[in-house]
């Protein structure tokens, strides 16, 4: 991985989260005692491990013993806190203060872009790049990495004429190399990028990052990668189609994993869209099965193949629309045909209500119609990898916190669960 470096900044002392003498340093930092401190790094790591905690920024003052302002001057970079205070902070992040002042190094190779610009970009490149970090030396440690073909894949899809569907293309392609029939759906899409060398990241992202579904590192910075936002309001159909979509990125942009471009390309985004769709949905699999449900209404054949293949039914009306089997007024129908079996209007950005009231608070996820739920999308490598090191005692029961963000008390029970006796 290559720094993107943060600038230090030189701050006055403030008042409740500060105290003693602080001098200058150097390059625009400063120092507390004989700390010091790089105001950039240190609010990233703050609210980087506060969120991954889920910690709202209250929690943390009350639990260090500081007041609310004090904390949010520390973490917004206005004031440079006493030790003190910094080790309170630490203990309640299950951290060090060396980790919580460590500049974090952003994977230079990646392609995270977005329609609107958000404010926690940075703070979303710190945690992939710590969690890459892990990965990796977890990996080295057992001696598990898998290669990935994706590079290969990717070099030939270069070398293609401008005039080839490439999407398409490239879809089948990736199928082929991967031993992928193209006539049925893809049950388990996060075991397949395992399987394939492909890391999974899994950031169950608030409000704040709305707009943004999923990002992509390769090679060159630690991947191929794919982080994917599983807020709970984002249906778990999303959540496989963002992953598959950048995967269409890996495969067909390669000159454009760059962190340092932050604007989307409308023209790469489309084909990442429709290289998404058919390898979710490839073309023989896909006509069989709408050939399947003939008869039944437009509604109930479009939930049927939607299920199938675990796309929105929007997904799947846009093939039949693109396909020839379906007029633009497609999508309008639906919404009709929604209304008389619903008695309610459906609002565009949500799926139609698939689950009952129980269901629905347990898998705590947006409406989808015959909804799928987090057991569609098991996203669980990196935790895989601290099980097996635990079991072979290459790594302490607190540095396998750490790694998945846990408080030692909570770690000790998932161990527990596992049936794991850690060295």
């Amino acid at each position: 991985m290559n720094t993107n470096p943060s600038p230090c900044k030189s701050v006055a002392l403030e008042e409740e989260a500060t105290g003693g003498g602080h001098k200058k340093v150097k390059g625009g930092g400063a120092m507390q005692g004989d700390v010091a401190i790089d105001t950039q790094a240190l609010r990233n790591n703050l609210r980087r491990l506060r969120e991954a905690k889920g910690y709202t920024q209250k929690q943390v003052a009350e639990e260090a013993g500081i007041s609310l302002p004090g904390y949010q001057k520390v973490e917004s970079g206005k004031s440079i806190p006493r030790r003190e205070t910094l080790d309170s902070v630490a203990e309640v992040l299950d951290t060090t203060i060396p980790t919580l002042l460590r500049p974090v190094e952003f994977p230079s190779a990646v392609r995270f872009r977005a329609a609107k610009k958000l404010r926690t970009r940075d703070n979303v490149l710190a945690r992939v790049a710590n969690w890459l970090e892990d990965f990796q030396s977890l990996e080295e440690l057992l001696g598990t990495t898998i290669q990935s073909d994706l590079g290969e894949i990717s070099n030939q899809v270069s070398s293609w004429d401008q005039e080839i569907d490439r999407p398409l293309e490239a879809a089948r392609l990736v199928r082929e190399c991967w031993d992928l029939s193209q006539e049925e759906p893809i049950s388990n899409i996060c075991n397949l990028f395992d399987c394939k060398g492909i890391k999974v990241l899994t950031l169950p992202l608030g409000a704040q990052h709305n707009g943004f579904f999923g990002l992509s590192v390769n090679s060159e910075s630690g991947g191929p990668a794919i982080v994917i936002n599983t807020w709970a309001r984002i249906p778990v159909e999303r959540w496989i189609f963002s992953a598959a979509h950048e995967l269409g990125h890996l495969v067909l942009h390669r000159d454009a994993f760059d962190v340092a471009l932050m604007d989307e390309s409308d023209w790469e985004e489309q084909e990442a869209n429709q290289f998404a769709s058919w390898f979710l949905m490839p073309e023989e699999a896909f006509n069989a099965e709408w050939d399947g449900v003939e008869g039944l209404s437009w509604y109930d054949a479009v939930l049927a193949v939607k299920r199938i293949f675990k796309v929105s039914w929007k997904t799947v009306v846009r093939r039949l629309i693109d396909i020839g089997k379906a007029s633009k007024n497609a999508y309008a129908l639906f919404f009709i045909q929604f209304k008389q079996r619903n008695g309610r209007n459906l609002p565009g950005h949500q799926e139609p209500e698939p689950i009952s009231a129980k269901e629905f608070s347990t898998v705590n996820v947006a409406e989808e119609p015959e909804g799928l739920t987090p057991s569609d999308f098991p996203a669980n490598q990196l935790e895989r990898l601290v099980r097996k090191a635990l079991e072979k005692g290459r790594i302490s029961l607190s540095r396998a916190a750490a790694i998945i963000r846990l408080p030692l008390g909570d770690m000790r029970s998932l161990v527990r669960s596992w049936g794991v006796e850690p060295a």
